[in-house]
């Protein structure tokens, strides 16, 4: 999420993007989001990066949407010249109004879509189709039609999201990220160590609450209903070191698939 704010920024300043609408679960989590992306803007480091006041048409923190001018750096130009341009962004929430946004005679044209499904979304297929609907009715209409993008992000709660939907889509540049790298080290080692992730799992596991801890940690939807694999068998030891007097067999297993 820090990181997509981050870009709303960069796109901001570095790119010809004018109107970012930032889409989350509820009103209150994207008015927030919307409000951190200003203050990013709003701050010291923009004022010492760019030398220019940030000029303030109208702002609402409680409505999360702001209207701006700003300096900016088109890509290839002088990095001493002076640009000015004006920017409007603002905030929804899940099955908000979208259709017919308008700002300056413009649609938006950056979305950043985070965490916006949930377990409600994905109850059921009825609730899915509901969500799904909204998603690629207003939401994805409500841009500008010559010049848009789209970022999703979230956490994969069930087989049953747009997420996942994406993910598998040719349409859709895509990357999945788990808290495990695929050769056994932590994804942010700083944040989440070895041993931390061990006593997560180990306590979701010992709460029943395995699937959850995949979905939340790996991205990886899980059923433990539907798995060939009992995961409670399942065991971690050190690696054998070779030579050692404690290993008594070895074999090699060869799919010819």
């Amino acid at each position: 999420t820090t990181i997509a704010k981050l870009m709303v920024v960069k796109a901001l300043l570095f790119h010809d993007y004018r109107f970012p609408m930032y889409i989350s679960n509820t009103h209150d989590i994207s008015v927030a989001a919307a409000r951190d992306i200003w203050n990013y803007i709003d701050s010291d480091e923009y004022r010492a990066l760019t030398g220019h006041e940030p000029e303030i048409i109208q702002g609402s923190k409680a409505k999360g949407a702001y209207t701006a001018r700003v300096r900016w750096y088109p890509p290839g130009a002088d990095l001493n010249e002076f640009h000015l341009k004006t920017i409007n962004l603002i905030s929804r929430g899940q099955s908000q109004q979208v259709r017919g946004t308008v700002r300056d005679h413009n649609r938006p044209d950056l979305l950043i879509i985070d965490d916006a499904e949930n377990e409600e979304t994905s109850g059921s297929e009825e609730q899915f189709a509901k969500y799904k609907k909204w998603l690629y009715g207003p939401i994805f209409q409500s841009v500008r039609p010559d010049k848009f993008r789209i970022i999703q992000l979230g956490n994969l709660v069930s087989h049953r999201s747009t997420l996942l939907l994406h993910l598998k889509s040719p349409y859709w540049t895509s990357m999945r990220f788990g808290a495990i790298k695929p050769d056994g080290t932590p994804l942010w080692p700083e944040m989440f160590t070895p041993a931390k992730l061990h006593n997560s799992f180990q306590n979701a596991r010992a709460a029943g609450e395995v699937a959850t801890w995949y979905a939340e940690m790996m991205n990886l939807p899980y059923d433990p209903g539907a798995s060939v694999i009992d995961v409670d068998k399942i065991q971690f030891v050190n690696p054998p070191i070779p030579g050692s007097p404690e290993i008594i067999s070895s074999f090699v297993n060869v799919d010819p698939a």
